[in-house]
């Protein structure tokens, strides 16, 4: 069968209400960013619901890989962890648990 396949972010949830953060979560567009990522989620619904075809919406979280901007935590750690001047990983809030996704898992999802 063929569907459309929408690939938006995790951003569109904003800060969490609940934990863990489930599909059914409210959006909460609290950027520019995450404001338009939420508008394309529902025209791609619209579409579904229009032309009858299936749309499936992919909010991936903390995906990393080759050629990721060097702000990301996974480029943070491994840039702490190779800095022999850096006494201690930092990443900030430690309590978040992450799921962290490698980019060709996601491709391939």
């Amino acid at each position: 069968t063929e569907r459309i396949v929408h690939t938006s972010t995790s951003e569109v949830y904003g800060t969490a209400l609940t934990m863990p953060i489930h599909e059914s979560h409210p959006l909460q567009g609290q950027s520019p960013y995450s404001a338009s990522k939420i508008g394309a989620d529902m025209m791609a619904a619209s579409y579904a619901r229009s032309f009858d075809v299936p749309v499936v919406i992919l909010r991936p979280f903390n995906t990393y890989g080759p050629r990721q901007s060097e702000r990301a935590i996974v480029p943070t750690i491994i840039r702490q962890a190779l800095d022999e001047n850096c006494p201690a990983i930092m990443v900030g809030d430690t309590s978040p648990i992450r799921d962290l996704t490698f980019v060709e898992d996601t491709a391939a999802a």
